[in-house]
């Protein structure tokens, strides 16, 4: 199957289907991480979900730690897709069983009235959905100001041509991070691409290594990244595994 970048034919719910439907080694690792980054976050922040596809899981995971959450994607099927589930539309996916995970990883009950009333305060705390686009010079559509927490998971190195132009974007995108404010990233490390249904999209090849000196070039404090590693956990996928990483924005100027 030869990868293709045009994400005008992306499908969300294939892709949901592809990666959510059930809660492999993956999932539990990228769930458990979100959980601990999250769990410190000041009272009161706000967080943008930069490129988050037709995901909910980071807006579940965060819903208790922040005030208001933006989410964002440069498909407007995605877009569409997320709508639908905070409008509690019955034919969106449903993300109870990861709502409930969440729910058990951070310790608390996870019974059918604690689930819906995480997703309620998830869609509360959801206070704009727009497009976004992480190759434009600026990358949000509506303007707005440094946030205290961001929140980007498998989307750089999907949006980007290659190893350059994710620099770029990763430049772009995360100077929407205020000084001392909190990434939340995880990422598909040493990919060629990622099926989605039927297609496949590109990706470029990353690893921790391009990771951790990208950040330390964009200022962000090396005493507080913490990057890890989950291996793919179905055969046949072409990428070696799963990329998770928190840092806190320096308060001096990053060298792009």
């Amino acid at each position: 199957m030869e990868a293709i970048s045009d994400y005008d034919l992306f499908e969300p719910l294939a892709y949901l289907q592809e990666y959510y439907a059930d809660i492999g080694a993956e999932n539990r690792a990228l769930f458990r991480f979100l959980t601990g980054a999250l769990r410190d976050v000041p009272a009161g922040a706000t967080m943008l979900d930069f490129g988050g596809g037709p995901t909910l899981y980071a807006a579940i995971a965060a819903a208790p730690h922040v005030s208001a959450m933006h989410l964002t994607d440069y498909s407007e099927a995605n877009l569409s897709e997320v709508r639908r589930w905070l409008a509690a539309d019955p034919h969106a996916f449903d993300w109870r069983d990861i709502t409930r995970a969440i729910l058990r990883l951070e310790g608390l009950p996870a019974g059918p009235a604690d689930v819906a009333a995480r997703e309620a305060l998830t869609r509360q705390r959801v206070t704009r959905v727009s497009r976004c686009d992480a190759k434009a010079l600026c990358p949000l559509e509506e303007a707005a100001a440094a946030y205290d927490l961001l929140v980007t998971n498998f989307c750089l190195e999907a949006a980007a041509g290659d190893l350059d132009e994710w620099r770029r974007c990763m430049c772009a995108v995360l100077a929407y991070l205020r000084p001392g404010g909190r990434l939340v990233l995880s990422a598909v490390r040493g990919a060629a691409s990622y099926p989605v249904g039927h297609r496949s999209f590109l990706a470029v090849r990353l690893f921790d290594r391009d990771l951790a000196a990208l950040l330390g070039d964009l200022g962000f404090l090396r005493d507080t990244m913490a990057i890890s590693s989950e291996p793919a956990d179905r055969p046949g996928r072409p990428y070696e595994g799963i990329m998770l990483a928190t840092a806190v924005k320096g308060p001096g100027e990053a060298r792009s």
